[in-house]
């Protein structure tokens, strides 16, 4: 099982049904947090929901390559990052993220990120990566434009950034990214 060290107290685990009662027990916790922005996060999670989601994701990971990860600070399951839409041909991914409430505002989701940019570009030979994000969630919207991505989609004419449904998106480069970050 693949473990990406962040820093001293982060670290990115390789998603693993034996997260399940931790990842669900997060999810539950934060549902009204996370349920602003993603669609997952509502009263019929389960952890078996938990547990098919990595079932699923491993799965896509055999057959395509990439990497999901859940997020432990000092060994607490506290969110989940990784590869979405993992396009080898294409050398193009997603990246998406959430996070415990009482987590945000430390820096963890953007160093996750840096973390993982670094395995896309590097390990992996992606040539971009996308984040979408929900347009009213200024919080998520502020980890792509931290790290240097471009925004390539904003909400068509007459749509409110904070209709939580319109989507934005972000993107990077690989020459980009090693130009600020290489």
């Amino acid at each position: 099982m693949q473990t990406l060290k962040v820093d001293e107290n982060l670290e990115l685990r390789m998603v693993d049904e034996k997260y399940a009662p931790e990842t669900f027990r997060v999810v539950r916790e934060n549902l009204e947090h996370l349920g602003k922005w993603l669609p997952f996060a509502n009263e019929n999670y389960t952890e078996q929901t938990a547990r098919d989601f990595f079932r699923t994701q491993l799965e896509k990971i055999r057959e395509n390559g990439g990497a999901v990860y859940s997020i432990f600070w000092e060994n607490e399951l506290i969110g989940g990052i990784g590869f979405d839409n993992f396009d080898r041909e294409a050398k193009t991914a997603e990246i998406g993220y959430w996070l415990a409430a009482d987590r945000q505002g430390k820096g963890i989701i953007t160093r996750s990120c840096r973390t993982v940019l670094k395995q896309a570009f590097g390990v992996f030979g992606l040539e971009r990566i996308f984040i979408k994000c929900r347009a009213g969630n200024l919080k998520s919207r502020a980890i792509p434009e931290r790290l240097g991505f471009f925004l390539e989609k904003e909400p068509a004419g007459g749509e409110s950034e904070e209709n939580n449904e319109t989507l934005v998106v972000y993107s990077i480069r690989r020459e980009d990214w090693e130009k600020t970050f290489g």
